[in-house]
């Protein structure tokens, strides 16, 4: 019952989001002095990992509040919510919410006040923002390249236009992976009176949508990977980063396209679904 009624902070996205943060801040900086617990730069970072995961946690934890009548619908088998009180997620959204802000405070004043931005956009996400066609999926979506763009606060060498790319990759994939979703939750949504895109514009409209978009992103993220494989030299780090793009993004981007196109039922979307996601 502890277990389930943890489930609720979704710990594998959490941990896939660290990752995230994680490989960026490693790719990006590959020399070791950045990456010794001596150095403040590097604590930093992992205070600012620690305080994303935190304010993540606590915006699924209040947006499986707003949304416990619809998931029944959706996910049945999956609410973990029903095992917490009121007080205990008051208590629990409060805290996680505080301890991050206060860890962004102690990091700069710039980190506490993207911070707070955040937690704001994910409260107003769950009770407003995820009713309105594409508001709510590109809240999530700008969200998500934020995550990655806050590394250049404690990654000096990190060059700009190649931390804006994993940011707007990172964007544009959770743009694709939210419409997936409401056309995978459009019978509990559209239940619970919902105006999501695909309820507001048809699932066939958001399903072009969303095959257009993966085209764009494949031929954009190929057109880089190119330009990556010219101007770096075999013994570059980064060289490695390209091969490893190119076989664990660009090989499933290529299926997620293929599956699109055959996409009829719930289950084909909740397939795809998880693929953007991992």
């Amino acid at each position: 019952m502890v277990w389930r009624a943890f489930l609720v902070f979704r710990p594998l996205n959490l941990l896939i989001l660290a990752l995230s943060q994680f490989l960026v801040y490693y790719f990006l900086n590959p020399s070791p002095v950045v990456r010794d617990l001596a150095n403040p730069q590097f604590r930093a970072f992992l205070g600012i990992v620690l305080a994303s995961m935190m304010i993540a946690a606590s915006g699924y934890l209040i947006n499986d509040l707003f949304d416990q009548k619809v998931d029944l619908t959706n996910k049945p088998s999956k609410t973990p919510i029903q095992f917490w009180k009121p007080a205990q997620i008051n208590v629990a959204y409060g805290l996680l919410n505080v301890v991050a802000l206060v860890i962004g405070f102690f990091i700069s004043w710039g980190m506490f006040q993207v911070f707070l931005a955040t937690a704001l956009l994910l409260y107003l996400y769950s009770a407003r923002f995820q009713y309105w066609p594409l508001v709510g999926n590109l809240t999530v979506s700008f969200l998500a390249a934020i995550s990655l763009l806050i590394v250049k606060f404690v990654a000096v060498e990190t060059p700009s236009l190649l931390l804006l790319f994993y940011a707007g990759f990172a964007f544009l994939l959770t743009l694709i992976r939210e419409l997936v979703k409401d056309v995978e939750d459009m019978d509990g949504d559209a239940g619970a009176g919902y105006r999501t895109a695909p309820i507001a514009w048809g699932k066939s409209t958001v399903k072009w949508i969303v095959i257009v978009l993966s085209f764009l992103g494949l031929i954009s993220y190929l057109g880089i990977l190119n330009f990556g494989f010219s101007v770096v030299k075999p013994s570059d780090p980064l060289r490695w980063q390209s091969i490893y793009n190119a076989l664990f993004v660009g090989v499933p981007f290529i299926i997620l396209i293929r599956q699109l196109s055959k996409a009829a039922t719930k289950e084909d979307y909740s397939g795809i679904s998880q693929i953007c996601k991992y």
